[in-house]
């Protein structure tokens, strides 16, 4: 019988056959200061990940515009033909925004002004026709309301991306247009906190800011105390804009303080007010009645030039910049052209 054969042995091989002429390494534990060292260096750089995005939103907070904003009531007759010069005016000032109320279709002032104002300012209106200085801006304006509304419309869109239009026509007990200015300030307040707006001025279209020696709006403010809501801008008062009107407003050169604390307007920040009156302001912080020559505002409303001597305080390069963009103002639309040369003002 012949003998059985032995089998030849089997070799398992799991994933890979060991490397020839290779021991295969043990594997040693991960040593505690290497993991130490890592989590370490992993954390270092979350934090300047984190400090990274940090600096960004920072930075992209610091470069967040700040918005300077007017607002004003107005009814557009009365202001159509200088509205352009007052926006340009206040635009090299720095001011950004300008909240337009028209209020137009105003069929009286109503209870409120007439318990507030004098007889005779009160009756020497006669709505859409005559205002309260007695200027009958009716017969002075030469244009149909078509043709104010037309140009009122032609404007807004020119400076779109700084004007909003709101028309403004809130109705008293009896169903009537009645003119509401402190209902617009209300209403206006709370547009611009949901809008972010920082400063507001609100004046009327016959009044220009003045900032002294400040260069423009930004930097007035930046001057300011941080506890400080509100600058309180006394007035000068200067020729009606009606007395030349082939002049610029801003050319009339004889003037008379009112007084310091008369009458006031103010520039707040919007974030710290409350409430908003015509001549008053409320809300959180300090309030900063500044003298004329530092903050004030040029009311060209006069009738009058008696007692009044001559006043310059606006910078000549502001004056010649307006000048030289008044050339394109589109009152020319209706045949008011400006008178420039050598009919210039002594400031």
């Amino acid at each position: 019988m012949r003998p059985m054969k032995t089998p030849c042995p089997v070799t398992k091989f799991h994933d890979k056959p060991p490397s020839v002429g290779r021991r295969p390494s043990p594997r040693r534990p991960f040593p505690a200061a290497s993991l130490a060292t890592m989590i370490k260096a992993a954390g270092k750089k979350i934090i300047a990940a984190a400090m990274r995005a940090a600096d960004v939103v920072a930075i992209a907070a610091a470069k967040r515009r700040r918005t300077f904003a007017i607002h004003t009531v107005f009814i557009a007759k009365e202001n159509i033909l200088f509205m352009e010069e007052w926006l340009d005016y206040h635009m090299q000032l720095g001011f950004t925004k300008f909240y337009l109320y028209d209020n137009s279709k105003s069929a009286g002032l109503g209870e409120w002004y007439r318990e507030r104002m004098t007889p005779a300012s009160f009756n020497n209106i006669v709505p859409g026709k005559v205002n309260k200085h007695r200027i009958n801006y009716h017969e002075r304006v030469d244009m149909s309301n078509g043709q104010v509304a037309d140009l009122l419309r032609r404007i807004a869109d020119k400076y779109r991306d700084h004007v909003a239009l709101i028309e403004w026509s809130p109705l008293d007990d009896n169903g009537a247009v009645t003119y509401g200015q402190l209902e617009a300030h209300t209403d206006c307040l709370a547009r611009m906190k949901k809008e972010r707006v920082d400063w507001c001025a609100n004046i009327d279209m016959d009044e220009f800011i003045v900032l002294g020696k400040h260069g423009d709006i930004g930097a007035c403010v930046a001057s300011l105390d941080r506890g400080v809501g509100n600058i309180r801008m006394s007035q000068i008062q200067f020729r009606n804009r009606f007395a030349d009107m082939e002049a610029l407003v801003i050319d009339a050169d004889r003037g008379v303080e009112l007084g310091r604390g008369r009458a006031c307007k103010n520039i707040y920040r919007v974030a710290k007010t409350r409430q908003l009156l015509v001549h008053e302001w409320r809300g959180k912080g300090e309030q900063w009645l500044c003298d004329v020559d530092e903050v004030c505002f040029n009311h060209y409303v006069r009738n009058k030039l008696d007692m009044t001597a001559p006043f310059c305080n606006i910078a000549p390069r502001l004056k010649e910049a307006v000048r030289r963009n008044s050339v394109g103002y589109l009152r020319a639309a209706a045949g008011r052209r400006y008178r420039h040369g050598p009919t210039r003002p002594r400031c």
